[in-house]
């Protein structure tokens, strides 16, 4: 049997090609995306685009704050910078934040 010391063991003896890095937990609808959805959806968008000035164009971004603990480390090949773990779980939100840019403002 392993002892204590096996997984400390393991990753020294493999730093060269695997390291701990604390992963982000996302849904499993949004891991289903595929870049066949997001070209379509920015074909759509260009077509609905057509002859409206930019400056009647708004961009916002919301973000929500969380108190999210289920964050982990895991174990993944060197190099990778964005770990991923596919949970089905919902988070509690606390805060949400809206941030807004107006093109018509742009020259302020």
């Amino acid at each position: 049997m392993p002892g204590r010391d096996f997984a400390t063991g393991f990753l020294l003896r493999h730093k060269d090609r695997i390291s701990k890095r604390l992963c982000k937990n996302i849904k499993r609808t949004r891991a289903a995306v595929r870049s066949e959805i997001i070209n379509s959806y920015f074909d759509h968008l260009q077509q609905s685009l057509e002859g409206v000035p930019p400056c009647n164009v708004i961009n916002y971004d919301e973000t929500n704050l969380s108190d999210d603990a289920g964050r982990k480390k895991v174990i993944v090949k060197r190099g990778c910078k964005y770990p991923e773990r596919v949970m089905n779980t919902s988070k509690s939100f606390k805060y949400s934040l809206l941030f807004i840019y107006w093109l018509g403002l742009a020259n302020w």
